[in-house]
């Protein structure tokens, strides 16, 4: 396997915001039930809810963390992902450690599918890759 590029923080923007739940490194995240919070995609993928970002580091439930609401971010996605690939969060996994990974998604983006961005690399499954931000809820098409 390749070595994977490591992210500094002048690759992405970041906002540090307050872990309403326990999260992990490379998550993808949802905005938590306060102002300035954050927390994990739960079960049946916070339908509708917008992505608002991929957590830094490990975080405990109240702690302050570092989130990328921009630019570029590691992911872990759960099948394999080509470069150029539209990515969206995945069906949600039991074990927390494993949810708001990535997939990939080049087919008609489902209404309501939540966008995390641009896959930059190929993305071996159960691997971390580099992904362009640009997280949106994908709306209903004409």
């Amino acid at each position: 396997m390749g070595r994977q590029p490591a992210i500094s923080l002048q690759q992405a923007i970041t906002g540090t915001y307050i872990a309403e739940e326990a999260v992990y490194a490379n998550m993808c995240v949802v905005p938590g039930s306060d102002d300035h919070q954050i927390k994990p995609v739960q079960s049946g993928g916070s339908a509708g809810a917008i992505i608002a970002g991929v957590v830094l580091s490990d975080a405990n439930a109240n702690d302050s963390v570092e989130v990328a609401v921009g630019g570029l971010a590691m992911c872990r996605a759960t099948s394999s992902v080509t470069r150029g690939d539209n990515v969206i969060v995945s069906a949600y996994s039991a074990t927390a450690r494993l949810n708001g990974a990535i997939e990939s998604d080049n087919s008609t983006l489902a209404e309501g599918s939540m966008v995390v961005g641009i896959a930059l690399q190929d993305i071996a499954t159960n691997a971390y890759g580099l992904v362009l931000l640009q997280m949106r809820r994908q709306l209903a098409t004409s």
